[in-house]
Formats: structure tokens, C-alpha cells, sequence
């Protein structure tokens, strides 16, 4: 389902589906199709110029999703100051914009979270994760961790990453010149 609502679009995924947002021609274009399988252009009823979008929100569901924001670029989405995407449950593959400050949930499962520019807030939910803050921006990430055995690449930038206390297992990469964990508590 999607829906566009004065100024928000708003993606809800069902039978694990894997969205694709960029634009043509200044207009904003949703491709969708079986995770895995081929990528279809949603048709929209009307023109709806990416310039005027300021939030994008998608939700998933409990199937595997892999949502892709590697074309949401700021000279398209002048407007565009909040990204969050809640993939639900399920072995979830998450790529974020390049230009913008990305929330990225991926929700029980083993997730793989791929962060790109900006100031990101990533969280893998349960299950063996592998969150990557990427290397294209200088973002200062945040990132936690939560249940399971995870891996996280900080990368470039200043980042944050929370780690319960009853965490086992996890792999940290830590290659930024100042990178923070914080022990919940």
C-alpha cells in the first residue's frame, strides 16, 4: 500500500516486498516487486514532485523486506528532513539514503543494515545482525545493537553504538577516530 498524504509518503509493505524510492524527471517514483524478484514502477494517481516530500515513513512487515533509499538524493528531495523505515520482523536488507539522517529498524531477524551518508540511528532488533554506518559520508552514527550476534562497521565519523550488558558475541569494526559505546544499563 502507499500512500501519499499533503506532504508525507508512506509505504506499507505486506508479503515481503522490496521497495525502491527515486525519481524521474522531478517526479517521485516507487518500484516494487517480491524481495528477490523483479522491480516494477507503482503507478500514481496524479504527479507528485519528490521537491515537496518531507517525510518519508515506510513500514514492513513480518516477512524478509529489503528496502532500498540509495536514490533518495537531497537534489531531489529539497524538502525531505525525515526518513524512518520500521522493517518489522523477518531477515530484513536495509539501505539507507545517502544525503539524509536515515532511522533504520530492522526488527527481529538477522538484518543487514547498510548506512551511507549522514546522521543515522540504527537498530537490528534480536537475531544476527550485520550494520554497516558506510563509508560514502562523515554521519555520526548511532547504532544499537540490541539481542543476538552482531556485527557492526562504524566507519567514518563520530559514532555511537549502545550494547546491552547481556550481550555476547558481538564484532565491532572500529575504524572511525573516535567511536563512543555506550553500556546500557
Amino acid at each position: 500500500m502507499l500512500l501519499i498524504g499533503g506532504t508525507e509518503l508512506n509505504i506499507s509493505l505486506s508479503s515481503g516486498y522490496a521497495p525502491t524510492i527515486s525519481t524521474s524527471v522531478g517526479q517521485v517514483v516507487v518500484s516494487t516487486g517480491p524481495t528477490g524478484g523483479t522491480l516494477t514502477r507503482t503507478p500514481f494517481l496524479g504527479v507528485v514532485n519528490a521537491s515537496v516530500i518531507q517525510s518519508i515513513v515506510i513500514t514492513g512487515d513480518d516477512d524478509v523486506n529489503a528496502i532500498n533509499l540509495g536514490s533518495v538524493l537531497a537534489a531531489d528531495y529539497a524538502a525531505l528532513t525525515s526518513i524512518v523505515v520500521d522493517a518489522g520482523n523477518g531477515d530484513d536488507s536495509l539501505t539507507a539514503s545517502p544525503d539524509f539522517a536515515d532511522s533504520l529498524f530492522g526488527g527481529d531477524g538477522d538484518d543487514s543494515i547498510l548506512g551511507q551518508g549522514g546522521f543515522d540511528t540504527f537498530s537490528g532488533g534480536d537475531g544476527k545482525d550485520s550494520i554497516d554506518g558506510g563509508t560514502s559520508g562523515d554521519g555520526e552514527d548511532l547504532v544499537d545493537v540490541q539481542g543476538g550476534t552482531d556485527t557492526v562497521a562504524g566507519n567514518q565519523g563520530l559514532d555511537s553504538i549502545l550494547d546491552p550488558p547481556a550481550e555476547i558475541n558481538e564484532a565491532f569494526t572500529l575504524s572511525d577516530e573516535l567511536l563512543t559505546i555506550l553500556k546500557a544499563v
